[in-house]
Parts: C-alpha cells; structure tokens; sequence
C-alpha cells in the first residue's frame, strides 16, 4: 500500500494535500489521531467516498423529491384548468357534487341522478342513458337554471317519479341543496 507525505494543511489541519512524487491527491477531513507524517491513502479515501457516498444520496434525494413535487403541483393545476375550461361558470356542479346526487334542470322540468368520474360529470335520465354536464345545462347555448340536491336518506329511484312528486320531497326536506346556478 503506497504512502504519501503530507505537504500542506489548511484550515486548522482538517483538510490536508499528500503528494508523492508524481502527482498531487486530496483527501478531505483528515482524522488528526494519526502522525502527521506518513498517511496511509487508502483509509482516507474510503472516508471520503462514505462521506460524498452519503451527501450525494441526501441531495438526490432532495431533488427527486423536489421534482416529483414540482410535477405533481403542476398536474394539479392542469387538471384544474382542464375542468374549469369544460365547464366554466358550472364548475362548482363538478367540484360539489357525488355520485348519486339528483340534479333538477328548472328551466325545462328536466331532472336526473349525476355520475361523476375524475374529470367529467354525466347525467342518467329516464329519457336518456348519459348526458355531459355542459350540454344538459347549456341548451341552445343559453344557460338554464339547474340544482343539485343530495338525498338526505341514501338513495332516491327515478322509476316512475314525476317533476312534480320530485318537487314535493324538496318541499318536506327529504333533499338537500348542494348547489345551484
């Protein structure tokens, strides 16, 4: 095992340069236990390596976590911004309601049951399977009156029930308002 001597210390003999006859080698944080004499390489560099081992790991690890944070904040607002778009003034329809949730279209006595999914928001009727938001609420491009209403018991069947019937379990409170337009 080579040995080097010691020809400079900097900084309170903490960080020392060991130079043998051809070339110069830097070895940070000596232990100063030993003579300043003779130095033998390769425990010092193997301190070194745990050293730039363990501060190479901890700023990796900060900057995956800090990349993953970044992306993650930006999805958000892209995914924000891809619903406030769809939707605009009627996003709050999308944000506060749930599946299951029953939806009355004032304007034209329309109602139905929502079924939301991650970006989208569809509405179940007796007359039709889906319909989006936009489309059941924008109708000739004018916008309608609508409201969400959330059964206060757990469910609410749409077989057979009328706009009127629908009317009168608002009416006794068996509903309750979500939102509106």
């Amino acid at each position: 095992m080579p040995s080097f001597q010691v020809v400079g210390a900097l900084f309170s003999r903490r960080i020392f340069y060991l130079a043998d006859s051809t070339r110069f080698a830097f070895i940070g944080n000596y232990s100063c236990s030993q003579p300043l004499g003779k130095i033998a390489l390769r425990d010092n560099f193997s301190q070194f390596d745990q050293t730039l081992n363990k501060t190479l790991k901890y700023g990796l690890l900060i900057f995956g976590i800090a990349i993953i944070a970044v992306i993650g904040f930006v999805s958000y607002g892209l995914y924000l911004m891809e619903i406030e778009d769809h939707y605009g003034d009627i996003q709050n329809f999308h944000f506060k309601s749930k599946n299951g949730d029953l939806i009355i279209n004032k304007s034209t006595s329309e109602f139905g049951i929502v079924e939301k999914t991650w970006k989208r928001l569809n509405i179940r009727t007796n007359e039709k399977d889906s319909t989006d938001l936009y489309f059941w609420v924008y109708k000739n491009g004018v916008q309608t009156k609508a409201e969400v209403y959330r059964p206060k018991d757990g469910g609410i069947e749409l077989n057979g029930i009328t706009y009127s019937e629908l009317m009168k379990k608002i009416d006794n409170s068996e509903l309750k308002l979500i939102t509106r337009n």
